[in-house]
């Protein structure tokens, strides 16, 4: 399981609706899945999420930008 966790308010916004409309789970603005994240990696990049948003998991920690 991966989770990524939002930095700033208007990125966690960003990914609760998007988790909602894409069956994702989010808890308190965190992300939680397993394949779907990657959409929802490529969603805030295409919309300009610039910012560092971290990526945990079971495996590894990395930070995304």
């Amino acid at each position: 399981a991966t989770a990524i966790h939002p930095i700033s308010k208007a990125c966690e916004i960003f990914v609760e609706k998007f988790c909602q409309e894409n069956n994702i789970v989010c808890l308190g603005g965190v992300a939680f899945g397993e394949g779907l994240l990657r959409s929802l990696t490529y969603a805030l990049e295409e919309n300009n999420f610039k910012e560092n948003w971290t990526c945990f998991s079971d495996t590894y920690t990395e930070q995304l930008c």
